[in-house]
Order: structure tokens, then C-alpha cells, then sequence
């Protein structure tokens, strides 16, 4: 009998949420499970597992999921790392190279988390020309501790083209970065701007 009562403690407690996040994420890996819209609203879900979650499930759908870029945009000011993550990592797998979700990536630049920056890194620079607004935070950003996160930054540079040519002093110093894979991009950038 206490035993019992012990599990009918526990399931309303935390059981709940998990076995919500379980079923999103099963349900996106097989391809089912609740549709897009039934996610955009788990993004405002109060338990930031069940909206990270959410995110992971969107982002797995692809371009099929194009509908929540802005939900997903709304979800890179996040007060969790782990949504801010898989949001941005969503949004990357969709392959929303949006204009409308550049000023919020560039901001994830100067994100405390390291899988954040780096996936904000990455995506800007898929989306190349049209990530020109973020020019100013990929400049400062070639800063960052992470020589993976300075890659992307310097690849993003190149992918804008000639409009980031405010950028060519930083990246002339990239030239000289300890990482070798940073030094060959910047050449790469350069170049793409119009200048070496």
C-alpha cells in the first residue's frame, strides 16, 4: 500500500512532463505525432523541457516545418539555454533563411551557451547575403573563444559578399588565428568580398 502512494506522488510530479517530452520527441523521429501547429503551441508551454522539446520535434520535420520560423524565432529569447539551443538548432534544420530571424541570431552571438553561439554561427551563414544586418555582431563575434564558432563567423562573412566589406580589417587579423581551418576561411572571405 505505501508503495503505492508513493508512485501516485510521483507520476502527477514530474512523470507527466517527461512522458510528454518522450512522446514528442518518439512521434517526430517517426515522422507522426502531433502536427506543426499542436508544437508552435508547445513552445509557450510553462516547462521548458516540454518547449525544448517542441523545438527538437520542429526542427526534425524540416521544411515541412517552415510555419513556426516565427514561433521559433520568438523562442531564441528564451530564458533557458536548452530552448535557446534547440530553437536555433530547429531553425537551421528547416532551413529558414530568413531575413526576420537574422536580428535574433546575431544576438545569440553573445550567447553564455557554447552550443548556441555555434549554432547561430552556422546558421547565418546559411543564410548568407540576407544575414547582412547581422554584420556588426559576426565582426565582434570573431572574437569568440571558440575556434568553431570563429569559423562560422568568418564563413558568414564571406556569404554576405561585398556588403561585408566593413568586416575586412577583422578579418585581415583572422588571417593570423591560431586555428588553422579560421585562417583558410578567412582567405576564402576575403576573397568572396573582393579584397586580399
Amino acid at each position: 500500500m505505501k508503495i503505492q502512494r508513493r508512485w501516485k506522488v510521483l507520476v502527477p510530479a514530474g512523470l507527466g512532463i517527461l512522458l510528454v517530452v518522450i512522446i514528442i520527441l518518439v512521434a517526430a523521429n517517426r515522422g507522426e505525432g502531433p502536427s506543426v501547429s499542436t508544437l508552435i503551441g508547445k513552445l509557450k508551454d510553462p516547462d521548458e523541457s516540454v518547449r525544448a522539446a517542441a523545438a527538437k520535434a520542429l526542427g526534425e520535420r524540416g521544411g515541412a516545418a517552415k510555419e513556426a520560423v516565427p514561433a521559433l524565432g520568438e523562442a531564441l529569447e528564451d530564458a533557458n539555454a536548452k530552448v535557446r539551443y534547440q530553437a536555433v538548432k530547429a531553425l537551421s534544420k528547416i532551413g529558414a533563411a530568413e531575413k526576420s530571424a537574422v536580428p535574433a541570431l546575431a544576438a545569440l552571438l553573445k550567447d553564455s551557451d557554447r552550443g548556441v553561439r555555434y549554432h547561430a554561427a552556422k546558421t547565418l551563414a546559411k543564410i548568407g547575403r540576407e544575414a547582412t544586418p547581422a554584420l556588426a555582431a559576426l565582426t565582434k563575434a570573431l572574437a569568440d573563444r571558440d575556434p568553431e564558432i570563429r569559423y562560422y563567423v568568418v564563413k558568414s562573412l564571406g556569404h554576405i559578399g561585398p556588403d561585408a566589406q566593413p568586416a575586412v580589417p577583422a578579418l585581415k587579423e583572422a588571417l593570423r588565428d591560431a586555428d588553422p581551418q579560421v585562417r583558410t576561411m578567412a582567405a576564402s572571405a576575403l576573397k568572396k568580398i573582393g579584397r586580399s
